[in-house]
């Protein structure tokens, strides 16, 4: 009895492994996970690379399920512990997954015939802050810590020009977004806030920023489009495809 009870258990165990769908099916579609962009809403996040994912699913018959990660470490994490197979990341976040062998490079946006942005120190237009020099004591807001235009590189740039950050300014505000440091610059609530141009260009189409109240403290040098990177453990097959 023991034997053939082994038996059968081992069949069902072929059977259902057999069965499982193929990845990328419509019964078990790729899982995507984004960088929550802009400190949109999930659905407005979801929405904006939403023609992305269908253009490739028409070319390719791949299924996607998309979804929005709580930060940038999050998405991190669910390439590296596999509940994520594709993923939109920053290029400092894709750098941090790639050196955990958890992701590799899939594809960069080119815009305009470019496929590089800038990130940027803004300040309010009435304010005597005219170069990073005179941030010294002043109120300055990032986004998201893993942020490569929202905090790495504005970080860096005040490094470069000799401020030490946590001695020199006079408070640091972590916001989590592009939109809520440019949001707390609006609102008084900080002197100067770090973010991308993208992301400005974006607060001013969508009406979150007077561009007449606003100037530009400082430009980064031009850093690479934020990438989609797969996981590094999808098959061989599927990756190419």
């Amino acid at each position: 009895m023991r034997r053939w009870i082994l038996i059968l258990c081992a069949l069902f165990m072929a059977g259902s492994a057999y069965a499982q769908p193929a990845l990328g099916s419509r019964d078990r579609p790729l899982r995507v996970i984004l960088i929550p962009a802009d400190g949109g809403t999930e659905d407005g996040t979801r929405a904006d690379y939403q023609p992305i994912f269908s253009a490739v699913s028409r070319l390719s018959g791949l299924q996607f399920n998309i979804r929005v990660g709580q930060s940038y470490g999050a998405v991190v994490e669910a390439l590296c512990n596999g509940s994520a197979d594709v993923a939109f990341v920053g290029p400092v976040t894709y750098i941090q997954a790639n050196r955990r062998k958890c992701a590799e490079l899939l594809a960069v946006a080119v815009e305009k015939g470019r496929s590089t942005y800038y990130a940027g120190l803004f300040t309010r237009a009435a304010s005597p802050i005219r170069a990073i020099k005179d941030l010294k004591g002043k109120r300055v807001a990032f986004g998201d810590v893993n942020s490569t235009s929202a905090f790495v590189f504005p970080m860096a740039m005040i490094i470069d020009a000799g401020l030490n950050p946590v001695r020199d300014l006079g408070a640091i505000r972590m916001t989590g977004s592009h939109a809520n440091s440019v949001a707390a610059l609006a609102q008084g609530q900080v002197d100067v806030a770090a973010l991308s141009f993208d992301s400005f260009d974006k607060a001013i189409s969508q009406g979150g920023v007077d561009p007449k109240g606003v100037r530009v403290v400082a430009r980064s040098i031009a850093i690479p489009y934020p990438p989609i990177v797969m996981n590094a453990k999808l098959p061989p097959a599927l990756k190419a495809k």
